[in-house]
């Protein structure tokens, strides 16, 4: 039997600060390439049983992993079954000093590409908060929550009913998941392409993770909840994005700065978002 891998790797932010992205399962979307969406399915003798969307290959895969948090060690202890076999990974943060520290893979096999975007994300958001950007917008929606649930999860239909959706294409993969390419008119007259993993988990959450970014995104999660309140359905998209700072004079121009670049960003997704949700009322009380 093989020794099991063995990885260590220096990260320039606080050990606490490190420990919350590794437990905070709703920031693995940004943090790592590879998942869309991680969702607790319930909690026995404390350990967590948790399902995981990723993007494998040329599809949405659905799996299982059971973790265990151990916030006094600073240490994360996670199981993947895998077919016939099961992986063991366990990750401990160690302080070095007040704002570095060193994260470890204890046991079981290691992905030294995992451990990197561990230290790239810790960085960023410890030195550079303002690479961030959280966009909210809010909508009450005539129409049951089932039904908006049903309008957003079948984009292949948005061209039917918006009409900046020149063409939408999905596949459909086990457990909710998707992969969803759009076609839209932009207001300048070109067509700009759209790809993104998603998974729809009705009637109450859809979420979606962009996999072709322009220059200056780092990365783009949306999480779009369906609830309601007072007896109406309200609507309620949360962008996270993460800016890339050495793509913001490639896009925007040799004069541009981060303040520019996060202006850009609010306008442009936060228009083609309210965009969206105009279209999401326009076909409700069109029922």
């Amino acid at each position: 039997m093989s020794e099991p891998a063995r990885v260590e790797l220096p990260v320039r932010a606080p050990a606490e600060s490190v420990y919350r992205l590794l437990a905070d399962l709703d920031a693995w979307p940004r943090v790592f390439g590879r998942f869309v969406h991680l969702e607790r399915l319930g909690v026995e003798d404390g350990t967590e049983r948790v399902g995981v969307w990723s993007v494998s290959g040329d599809g949405v895969r659905y799996g299982e992993m059971r973790r265990r948090l151990r916030a006094r060690e600073l240490r994360v202890e996670f199981r993947f079954p895998d077919g016939s076999r099961t992986e063991d990974l366990g990750l401990a943060v160690t302080a070095l000093s007040e704002r570095e520290s060193l994260v470890r893979v204890t046991h079981g096999a290691a992905r030294a590409d995992d451990l990197s975007s561990v230290r790239a994300a810790a960085e960023s958001e410890f030195h550079r908060p303002e690479l961030r950007l959280v966009l909210r917008d809010v909508r009450r929606v005539a129409a049951s929550p089932r039904d908006v649930f049903d309008f957003l999860y079948a984009a292949d239909r948005w061209p039917e009913h918006m009409p900046h959706v020149a063409a939408a294409s999905l596949r459909r993969f086990p457990e909710g998941g998707q992969l969803v390419e759009v076609v839209t008119r932009e207001s300048g007259g070109g067509l700009l392409t759209t790809r993104n993993a998603r998974v729809g988990r009705a009637p109450g959450l859809l979420v979606y993770k962009q996999l072709l970014l322009p220059p200056i995104g780092a990365s783009h999660c949306v999480r779009w909840r369906i609830g309601e309140s007072s007896g109406a359905t309200v609507l309620t998209a949360l962008q996270e994005v993460t800016l890339r700072a050495e793509g913001v004079v490639e896009l925007l121009g040799p004069d541009a700065d981060l303040s520019v670049a996060r202006d850009f960003a609010r306008r442009e997704l936060g228009g083609k978002m309210r965009l969206l949700l105009d279209c999401v009322s326009a076909r409700a009380a069109g029922r």
